[in-house]
C-alpha cells in the first residue's frame, strides 16, 4: 500500500474525519491523540482544551494528487529551464530530473518543499531556472562524492530552495539587465538570512536550513551573512557555494555571455583561491569537466580539437587531440603555452 503524505496544520484547520499522523502529547507527556486515530468533535475539543496549536495529519488523496500534479509540471519546466552548458541534452538531464523529483515527493516535508518550489516557479523564471539547476548539480555532486542516501537527498533539497529568500526582493533587482548597484547588492545579500527565517519554524531538517544560511559564506571568511570561515561553514553550505557559483557563471545573463567551463575552473581555482573548500572543488571540477571528455572544443587560436582528458594538477588546461596528435595543454611552452579552451561544442 502506498504511504500517505503527512502535512502539518493549525488546530483550527483540523476537521472531523481527518486521520492523526503521529501521537499528540501534553507538555506532561500524556498522549491525548494517537497515530491513525480518526478525528471527531470530542478529540478536537480535547486538543483545544490542552491548547495544542499545531498537529500532523494524513493528507487525503486529492491533496496528494495536487502535489503530484504540481511536481510533474515542475519536472517539465526543469527540463525546459536546464543549463545548456551543464546539461546539454534532454535525454541526459531527464534521469537526473526524475531522481530529484522523487526526492521531493518522498520527503517527509513534501508539502513544505512543494510550496516553496512553486513559489520560486511563479516568482521568476530566472530564479527558478537557477534554483532548479543548482538542485540538479547538487544531486550529481553528492553522487560523485558517494555521500549517504540521506545526505544526497538533503543537499539536493537544500540546493533547490537555497535562494528562497530572493522571494522577498523586488523583481526589478533580480531581472536587471546590468550589474547591480552597491545599494541593490546590499539588498540581495540579505536573501540568505531571509530564506533561513522563512523556513526556521518548519520541520525541514536543520542541515537544510543551515545550508540556506551558509551558501554565500566563503572559506576565507570573506562571505556573508556571518563572515564564517571554513571551520564554521556547514558541509552542505560549502557544496552549494560551489554549485551555485558554477551554475551562475555557466548561465547566460542579460549583461554578459555565459562563461566557458574551463575558464570557470581557472577563475574558481586561481582568481577565487581560498574562497571554496579546495578538496570539494577539485572533486567537483574533475567530475563536471570530465562529462565533456569526447566533445569537440574550440581553442583560443581558432582551431577545433577533441577533448581527451582532464589534468588533476592543472584542471583548466586539459589534454586534447588536434590533427591526430595528443596534446597536453598544461605542458606547452613558448607561444603554445597561451593556447586554452574557449568553448565546448
Amino acid at each position: 500500500m502506498e504511504k500517505r503524505m503527512i502535512k502539518k496544520i493549525e488546530l483550527d484547520e483540523l476537521a472531523e474525519g481527518m486521520i492523526i499522523a503521529e501521537d499528540v502529547s501534553t507538555p506532561f507527556g500524556a498522549v491525548i491523540a494517537s497515530e491513525k486515530q480518526v478525528v471527531d468533535k470530542k478529540l478536537i475539543d480535547l486538543l483545544k482544551a490542552n491548547r495544542i496549536r499545531v498537529i500532523k495529519v494524513k493528507a487525503d488523496e486529492s491533496e496528494k494528487d495536487d502535489v503530484d500534479d504540481a511536481l510533474s509540471y515542475i519536472a517539465e519546466d526543469m527540463i525546459a529551464a536546464r543549463n545548456m552548458v551543464v546539461f546539454r541534452t534532454e535525454e541526459g538531464i531527464k534521469p537526473v530530473v526524475d531522481a530529484v523529483i522523487k526526492i521531493i515527493r518522498e520527503a517527509p516535508q513534501v508539502f513544505d518543499y512543494a510550496e516553496l518550489i512553486k513559489q520560486l516557479h511563479d516568482y521568476s523564471d530566472t530564479v527558478f531556472a537557477h534554483s532548479s539547476n543548482v538542485a540538479l548539480i547538487c544531486f550529481e555532486f553528492a553522487m560523485w562524492r558517494k555521500m549517504p542516501p540521506e545526505a544526497v537527498k538533503e543537499v539536493t533539497l537544500a540546493g533547490f530552495i537555497h535562494d528562497i529568500g530572493k522571494l522577498q526582493l523586488p523583481l526589478g533587482i533580480l531581472d536587471a539587465a546590468r550589474p547591480l548597484t552597491e545599494a541593490e547588492f546590499a539588498q540581495v545579500k540579505k536573501h540568505s538570512i531571509n530564506g533561513y527565517m522563512m523556513i526556521k519554524n518548519t520541520e525541514i531538517p536543520e542541515s537544510v536550513k543551515r545550508a540556506i544560511l551558509d551558501h554565500h559564506e566563503r572559506c576565507d571568511g570573506s562571505g556573508y551573512p556571518m563572515g564564517y570561515d571554513f571551520n564554521r561553514i556547514s558541509e552542505y553550505g560549502r557544496m552549494i557555494a560551489i554549485a551555485d557559483s558554477y551554475e551562475a557563471m555557466t548561465a547566460e545573463r542579460a549583461y554578459r555571455d555565459k562563461i566557458c567551463p574551463f575558464k570557470i575552473a581557472s577563475i574558481m581555482v586561481k582568481e577565487l583561491e581560498g574562497k571554496f573548500d579546495m578538496a570539494m572543488l577539485e572533486d567537483f571540477l574533475m567530475n563536471i569537466l570530465g562529462t565533456y571528455v569526447g566533445s569537440k572544443v574550440t581553442l583560443s587560436n581558432g582551431y577545433t580539437a577533441k577533448l581527451k582528458g582532464i589534468n588533476k594538477q592543472s584542471i583548466s588546461r586539459p589534454v586534447i587531440e588536434l590533427a591526430g596528435r595528443t596534446i597536453d595543454l598544461s605542458t606547452q611552452v613558448g607561444a603554445a603555452a597561451a593556447i586554452h579552451v574557449v568553448g565546448i561544442a
